[in-house]
């Protein structure tokens, strides 16, 4: 097996949440799961970022953040964020995932909490 078939056996025939800094970055990362063969995929940006969107194939969902004052500042506002969601992107995640069998993936810094309930894939439990 090579690498792209490991791959499309973990993300195919199941829906994706990636929750990010920005919608950009997430609906870049959307498109690579559509590409190994995810059912649907859902991108959600603490802040919108720069650079154009991704397609309508991708679901996507901008927390509206606004600019930091540092980058540190940046990324635990967003943690924080994306750690507790507010209660419209809540239901904007459950009516994409009504079932909650969605996978998350999240940044390599991120707490690895779930994100709307649902676990993020990848991360070690916190003990």
């Amino acid at each position: 097996m090579n690498t792209l078939e490991a791959l499309r056996k973990v993300y195919a025939h199941r829906r994706w949440i990636v929750a990010s800094d920005n919608l950009v970055s997430a609906g870049r990362l959307c498109e690579v799961l559509r590409e190994l063969g995810a059912e649907q995929v859902m991108a959600i940006g603490a802040s919108r970022g720069t650079g154009p969107l991704t397609s309508e194939g991708v679901i996507q969902l901008s927390l509206g953040a606004l600019p930091a004052e540092s980058m540190m500042g940046g990324i635990r506002e967003t943690e924080a964020l994306i750690d507790a969601l507010p209660a419209p992107a809540v239901t904007r995640v459950e009516a994409f995932d009504p079932d909650s069998s969605a996978g998350v993936i999240r940044a390599f810094f991120s707490s690895g909490k779930p994100v709307a309930g649902r676990p993020c894939y990848g991360a070690r439990r916190p003990e």
